[in-house]
């Protein structure tokens, strides 16, 4: 038994279920390990479903606004507590107005992709936003991937 197989059989079957539904990041020896660990294991994988067009760009577009909605928070934020001028009120006020946008559109962009929403608890909070943000790319890979549709780095692939 090589190293790899042991290390994959010792892996839980949720570790191995993951890296079957990114099996193309790995090289051929992973993947035949893999299918065979699925195989021994009795691990059964959802069917793809088709993913309309209209999802995807739903997904991108509330991503986009999001986006934008945490980097107006953030530099209303920034602007109200290091630049101390006559419209640090004013800054103060959007950042809070911009408060609860962030959360609808958090919300709904974790129904899209049918994530935890847990995480949209701490969607208002500044810097929960912003990891959010950040962490969001890999929540929507892992949709994608569900869907059939494999995704990299750069976005899907051909």
């Amino acid at each position: 038994m090589s190293d790899l197989q042991t290390l994959w059989r010792n892996r839980n079957d949720e570790q191995v279920r993951e890296a079957l539904e990114v099996l193309s990041d790995y090289g051929d020896e992973a993947q035949a390990i893999l299918r065979a660990e699925q195989s021994r294991r009795g691990i059964l994988m959802p069917a793809a479903v088709e993913l309309p067009l209209g999802d995807v760009q739903a997904v991108a577009r509330t991503h986009r606004v999001l986006v934008t909605l945490v980097a107006i928070q953030w530099m209303s934020l920034v602007y109200a507590v290091f630049v101390n001028g006559p419209q640090a009120p004013a800054a103060a006020l959007v950042m809070i107005g911009v408060t609860f946008p962030i959360r609808i559109f958090s919300a709904k962009l974790l129904a899209l992709v049918d994530a935890d929403s847990r995480l949209l608890t701490l969607a208002s909070v500044p810097l929960f936003g912003l990891i959010l943000v950040f962490k969001f790319p890999g929540i929507a890979a892992k949709w994608a991937r569900r869907h059939g549709v494999d995704v990299g780095l750069s976005g899907p692939r051909n």
